[in-house]
């Protein structure tokens, strides 16, 4: 892995768009939309708990032993049985936050073993904590092999404004992935909620804002003439 680009910004800034345009114009830059290992794992719960199992071994069995409790069998029963548990007791924000975890810890894995590729890491990443926690889970499931501080870094983040990303929102005709829950008032919670990246946040980083579609042209020529390619 010569590198890795972090494109972050609120939902429908053209995070995806960026991606697939670089992606097209040179082979060697790979689109990886974190939401849709999200997605993964919310339908195959058996992979999510054999995550949770290698990350975190004193969960995994606590929820084994809910399952016996309750008389569940299956991998993937007992992890429907543990987000539903979750809800019951008002905290769906911590399995939230492990779904976050678990999703970045198998998109860390897939990428590990990709020679001569620059990972393009399609995700929120609105904000300094955000930016941290999507950095500290990948460092965790790279291949022992890469060292994630040593690497080149890039972020590319999408700053178009709030009624921009609104407009595109409500032309959108495609299908919404039916685990992430998305409308115009957590598009405008998250437009409230983030920080431009600094390059002090991370090792080896450069920082791209994006305003307009100049920059965005701009910021494709940077990266082609940069060591990404």
């Amino acid at each position: 892995m010569k590198g890795i680009i972090f494109v972050g910004g609120i939902q429908y800034s053209g995070k995806s768009s960026f991606c697939k345009k670089l992606e097209s114009v040179d082979k060697k830059f790979r689109h990886i939309a974190m939401d849709d290992a999200y997605w993964h794992l919310g339908y195959n719960r058996e992979v999510f708990l054999n995550i949770i199992k290698k990350d975190n071994r004193d969960l995994f069995k606590k929820i084994m032993k809910l399952g016996k409790k309750c008389n569940v069998e299956g991998k993937e029963n007992i992890m429907t049985l543990f987000a539903n548990y979750m809800i019951h007791e008002d905290r769906y924000s911590e399995f939230q936050t492990l779904h976050k975890r678990c999703a970045l810890l198998y998109t860390g894995s897939r990428i590990s073993n990709l020679d001569d590729v620059v990972p393009l890491m399609d995700g929120l990443m609105i904000n300094h904590i955000s930016r941290k926690f999507t950095y500290c889970a990948l460092k965790d499931s790279l291949n022992y092999k890469i060292d994630l501080d040593k690497l080149k870094k890039l972020i590319v983040f999408f700053d178009i404004g709030l009624e921009k990303s609104l407009l595109r929102y409500k032309s959108n005709t495609r299908q919404n992935n039916p685990h992430i829950e998305i409308n115009e008032k957590i598009i405008t919670e998250t437009y409230h909620s983030q920080s431009l990246p600094s390059k002090d946040e991370f090792p080896n980083l450069d920082v791209l804002v994006i305003n307009n579609e100049a920059d965005i042209h701009s910021s494709i020529k940077y990266v082609l003439d940069s060591n990404f390619s």
